[in-house]
Order: C-alpha cells, then structure tokens, then sequence
C-alpha cells in the first residue's frame, strides 16, 4: 500500500467484503444449529463438527433398529 496509495480503497473493499462473508457464514452456521436441534433434539451449539456427525449417525442407526 505504501508502494501505491492508489490501491488503498481497493484493498479496503477486499477487506470489508471478507467481512461480510464471514457474517454470512456465521448466520448460516446459526441456522443449520437450530435446524438440526428441530429435527433430531440434539444441540450441537458447543461441539465440533466431528462430533455432530458421529452423534447424527449414531442417532440415524438407532432410529434405523427400531
């Protein structure tokens, strides 16, 4: 930037929009926690998404039994 000033409001554009992007995500990411607690009852809010799968299938096999 100190090379060409004249990149500065290109760079903040970058910048800004990489932030909007990761909003997106993380709503999107709200949205799929709160689906998954309406359908299967399970809160994945504070786990990692290994243990989210591993508990889905889990619960898919068991309902799979009955």
């Amino acid at each position: 930037m100190m090379e060409d000033p004249r990149e500065i409001p290109r760079i903040l554009e970058i910048m800004w929009s990489a932030g909007s992007f990761e909003r997106i995500a993380d709503r999107a990411k709200n949205i799929y926690e709160y689906v998954i607690y309406l359908v299967k009852g399970c809160d994945v809010r504070h786990s990692s998404w290994y243990q989210v799968q591993a508990e889905l299938r889990e619960q898919h096999e068991t309902s799979d039994d009955r």
